[in-house]
């Protein structure tokens, strides 16, 4: 949470009207536990989304970033019922050499939730083609690259955040 991206997606949000919560997955700053490879932080997104839909109602959106946005598809492809999910610069390049499973194709079979994922051309973690061929596993999943955006999108805040908002909530442009 530390990085400049996620308050400042958290803002554009907010901006627009929405209700947006952020949060540190177990064992990252003063969150209590410990790292689990991706399988507990699925618990903590669900958990997560459970807390917040007892204060806010539908429509709902995942966003998440990085390593982030892996384990929200995870706990999208489980929990179902969200209206739009974007992943934000997948590590997708690094992301078959860890331990950490992505969702199986048998599991988005019912994946309704529109989505988009968001990368940028000077990201090594993130290349164009390889999150194209990784989003086509999702029905109509939209891919946008923005060019010369590296994985903090450090020069390209204000696009990101115009670009992700904008496919949330459509009736926000600006």
């Amino acid at each position: 949470m530390s990085s400049k991206l996620i308050p400042a997606m958290q803002r554009a949000f907010l901006a627009a009207g929405w209700a947006a919560l952020r949060f540190n997955f177990r064992g990252v700053g003063r969150s209590e536990g410990s790292y689990e490879g991706g399988v507990g932080e699925v618990s903590d997104v669900l958990g997560a989304m459970d807390r917040l839909r007892l204060d806010v109602p539908e429509p709902t959106a995942v966003v998440g970033w990085s390593f982030g946005s892996l384990v929200a598809m995870n706990a999208v492809a489980k929990d179902g019922p969200v209206d739009s999910f974007v992943g934000i610069a997948p590590p997708v390049r690094t992301a078959f050499e860890t331990k950490f499973e992505l969702p199986p194709v048998a599991d988005l079979d019912d994946w309704k939730a529109r989505s988009l994922f968001v990368c940028g051309t000077a990201d090594p973690f993130c290349r164009p083609a390889d999150l194209k061929s990784f989003a086509s596993q999702l029905p109509s999943a939209e891919v946008r690259v923005i060019d010369g955006a590296d994985h903090f999108f450090s020069e390209q805040l204000d696009n990101l955040c115009a670009i992700v908002v904008g496919f949330v909530d459509p009736g926000d442009q600006g």
